[in-house]
């Protein structure tokens, strides 16, 4: 049986359908899915419906413990020990209270040469929070995964360029700096390095046109970040494709 659960302004959307076709009930020649309303109530069940377009209807997002998959796909394996990893923390460390509220929404495993890194992802708005004991987490799963380095980085989404002349499509809103492909790569080396800070960048261009981007870190942390920096350029150019240096000068000042 298929399950299907409703936003607020397509229920409504949905009531307007199902006036005009009468075909709301729970007969069992409906063929139509499941229909669930997540509501302050909790989901509640409006029986099977079969005249939603597909279009309108919302998987029912995959949760496992700290872990939510907003587009309903099944958990990895790795994706379902981060979790349980997580919720183990939750509730024997004295960080329960700032990770009750926090969730992850992803987990990738990267290979670079004989070693590998996970990579979290974590809900944008709760990037702050997260922040705030990630140097504890980074530890605590680290330790659990053999010694593997752990980074967390926010889930974020690149639209396209949008179009122009005669292949220009309408668009309801204009697309979201933080959502252009410039802005979601420097969010992640900024996500990527903490708790170190980037304080300046320099692009080098090369003869035959590569460009090369030195990134500078405050020197404070490198005490603990310096091992990290291949991982870093490793895992950096397998999200962007973009090569990258670090560095840690000295202040000028």
């Amino acid at each position: 049986m298929t399950q299907i659960i409703l936003c607020k302004r397509t229920l409504a959307r949905a009531y307007k359908n199902i006036a005009r076709k009468n075909s709301f009930g729970n007969s069992s020649k409906n063929k139509g899915p499941a229909i669930y309303f997540r509501s302050s109530y909790g989901i509640l069940n409006f029986g099977f419906c079969d005249c939603f377009p597909v279009n309108w209807v919302h998987k029912m997002p995959e949760i496992i413990g700290k872990l939510m998959k907003p587009d309903g796909s099944v958990a990895t394996e790795l994706e379902k020990q981060v979790s349980q990893a997580l919720v183990d923390l939750e509730s024997s460390t004295d960080i329960k209270a700032q990770l009750r509220e926090l969730y992850i929404v992803g987990v990738r495993e990267i290979e670079i040469g004989n070693k590998s890194v996970i990579v979290v992802y974590v809900p944008v708005p709760q990037l702050k929070q997260f922040h705030k004991v990630q140097v504890r987490l980074v530890r605590e799963l680290e330790k659990k995964f053999g010694g593997k380095h752990v980074l967390f980085l926010a889930k974020r989404r690149i639209l396209p360029k949008p179009l122009r002349g005669s292949k220009k499509v309408p668009m309801k809103q204009k697309r979201p700096r933080s959502r252009t492909l410039t802005a979601v790569h420097e969010a992640w080396l900024d996500e990527m390095v903490f708790p170190a800070e980037v304080v300046g960048k320099r692009t080098r261009v090369k003869l035959d046109g590569k460009k090369l981007l030195k990134v500078h870190l405050d020197k404070a942390q490198q005490t603990n970040v310096e091992h990290k920096v291949d991982t870093f350029v490793a895992v950096y150019r397998k999200l962007t494709g973009k090569e990258v240096v670090f560095e840690f000068p000295d202040p000028i000042f």
